[in-house]
């Protein structure tokens, strides 16, 4: 008795997607955290192109991804109408696009994937951006994620969505729910070729602080050490961790220049902090007090270290004219890449199998 059912193999249904030279188009490129993820699927080859109006921002994606395949142009993205995105015929969308000229595009793009700052999920560009992709014909879900979520030691809470035309995720979505967590999928319910390249993204175990650090000298070391008026001033707030914390607060564009909610320091010495508190106020001049805080050998993060808490990979390196300062402040506006290539892994797996969210 023949079945009616169409007979599929899924692997290879699942997998002739990345097997066709893939078309990205990657606005607000930064630094190259979207392409680092792109780089990290499963895609034989494809043409990518990355715009950003910030010139350091530029020479450092440069300085990463220069490649045959990719084109980066230094220009603001409002200038870029409907005649663009039907010459270019774009496969994946990363970031927001203007909205205006979307509607009026004739080549729409397959997948898209939007990553901001938490609060965006409440603004009226969002309620712009999802009416849009609505009439247009995609279906959505949005996300609030963090990298701690995918077990990396750094806390980074942002809005995402990614879209799909004319297809289904493979996974329970709901365009009227936020979901604060990564989608719950049980390998059974995928093809083996999805489950391999999901299962990929993840790391099994939390990894300490440690495993991100440079292994810096002494001299080094002090060019990195908090001055003593931050010391004085702002002892009281700073997020201390260690190197065997697991965790550590999000890396703002201000890191080292402010201080307060800016991201995490490093306690560098053995000393117990609560003993060190209990000296503090037993102290009876500030110079004293210099000499106990000293003791804890607080220093800030390396914007090496910061790009490792940001899954870049370690080859990721900045060029030599960015000044410390300037390296901060595009590894606070840039993205985590762990967790964009986890979301591009479940935008682009077409598994015709359903998981649970």
């Amino acid at each position: 008795m023949h079945s009616l059912m169409p007979t599929m193999d899924p692997i290879k249904d699942c997998s002739q997607l990345f097997k066709t030279r893939f078309k990205v188009l990657e606005l607000y490129s930064g630094i190259g955290g979207m392409h680092f993820a792109i780089k990290n699927l499963p895609i034989d080859s494809y043409d990518l192109i990355a715009i950003d109006i910030n010139t350091s921002a530029n020479g450092v994606y440069i300085h990463n991804h220069l490649s045959h395949n990719c084109q980066q142009m230094e220009r603001n993205i409002l200038s870029i109408n409907e005649n663009h995105f039907n010459e270019w015929a774009i496969d994946l969308l990363t970031m927001s696009p203007p909205c205006q000229p979307f509607t009026r595009i004739r080549k729409l793009p397959k997948y898209i994937l939007v990553e901001n700052v938490k609060g965006f999920e409440t603004s009226d560009a969002r309620q712009l951006l999802i009416q849009t992709l609505s009439s247009c014909g995609y279906g959505y879900q949005e996300f609030l994620l963090s990298p701690n979520q995918l077990n990396v030691p750094n806390s980074r809470l942002r809005y995402y969505l990614i879209a799909k035309r004319g297809k289904q995720f493979n996974f329970n979505s709901n365009n009227e729910e936020f979901v604060a967590k990564p989608p719950d999928i049980d390998p059974k319910n995928l093809c083996s070729f999805c489950t391999n390249i999901l299962f990929q993204s993840k790391d099994q175990n939390l990894r300490p602080i440690s495993d991100y650090l440079e292994n810096l000298d002494d001299i080094q070391i002090q060019s990195y050490l908090l001055p003593d008026k931050i010391l004085s001033k702002y002892f009281m707030i700073l997020d201390i961790v260690k190197s065997d914390s697991l965790s550590t607060n999000c890396f703002t564009k201000s890191y080292s220049h402010r201080i307060e909610g800016t991201g995490s320091v490093l306690q560098t010495s053995d000393h117990d902090i609560q003993e060190v508190c209990r000296q503090l106020n037993d102290c009876q001049t500030d110079e004293q007090k210099i000499v106990i805080l000293r003791s804890l050998g607080l220093r800030f993060f390396t914007p090496k270290e910061i790009s490792n808490l940001m899954s870049f990979p370690t080859h990721f390196d900045f060029p030599e004219d960015l000044t410390i300062k300037q390296k901060y402040r595009l590894l606070g506006n840039s993205v985590n890449v762990k967790v964009i290539e986890y979301l591009l892994k479940l935008l682009l797996n077409d598994c015709e199998l359903k998981a649970q969210i």
